[in-house]
């Protein structure tokens, strides 16, 4: 319940372009949300966080939030792999036609 209400949260936030504040809940409420949260800790909440952040021009901002979500779930098989793919992406200079280029 908790996770599902955090993560409307974040996602409004998001959606607002309040990427500041959406970090802030993040980091505020993620370790809180611990381990237990499972991979809906990186499907509801850091993945999509982390793509904004991407999006938005800030590469090392979505890749704190990574490495922050590594840390707390440990995770293993599927959702590893996962966090691997965005990863990877994270890794790679966003292209120059984002949404933070255009304003």
């Amino acid at each position: 319940m908790a996770l599902n209400l955090e993560a409307d949260k974040i996602a409004g936030l998001i959606h607002a372009h309040k990427l500041a504040d959406a970090t802030r809940e993040f980091d505020n409420q993620a370790p809180m949300l611990g381990s237990k949260a499972g991979g809906n800790l990186f499907y509801k909440i850091a993945g999509p966080l982390a793509n904004a952040l991407y999006a938005s021009g800030d590469q090392a901002g979505a890749r704190r939030i990574l490495d922050n979500t590594r840390h707390i779930l440990k995770p293993k098989t599927i959702l590893d792999a996962d966090m691997k793919k965005l990863e990877d992406k994270i890794d790679t200079p966003p292209p120059k036609n984002t949404a933070a280029s255009k304003n």
